[in-house]
């Protein structure tokens, strides 16, 4: 849903999905372009030129699809992080 309210015809997040299908795959890289999407927008100088090649706003999304794309690829980024940093420090130790 949210995918498709930002994936205008020819831009980055709408060739995704012909390149990735709609597998599990396809779905999970396609959820990490739109986390991109919703993140690179709020960067200051470069942002909103990244966002641009990705896709369009056509309307302000609700905040519920938004934290729906979110939250599950920053949780993931974050367990991802934590399990780095852990074996790091786990292998420096010993």
């Amino acid at each position: 849903m949210v995918e498709a309210k930002i994936a205008e015809p020819g831009a980055y997040l709408d060739m995704t999905k012909t390149l990735w299908g709609d597998g599990p795959w396809g779905r999970w890289i396609r959820a990490m372009n739109v986390w991109s999407f919703f993140t690179y927008r709020n960067l200051p100088v470069i942002g909103s030129k990244v966002a641009s090649r990705m896709g369009e706003e056509d309307g302000a999304t609700p905040r519920h699809l938004k934290l729906w794309a979110l939250i599950p690829v920053t949780s993931t980024f974050a367990c991802a992080m934590i399990f780095t940093v852990s074996a790091i420090i786990m292998v420096i130790v010993e």
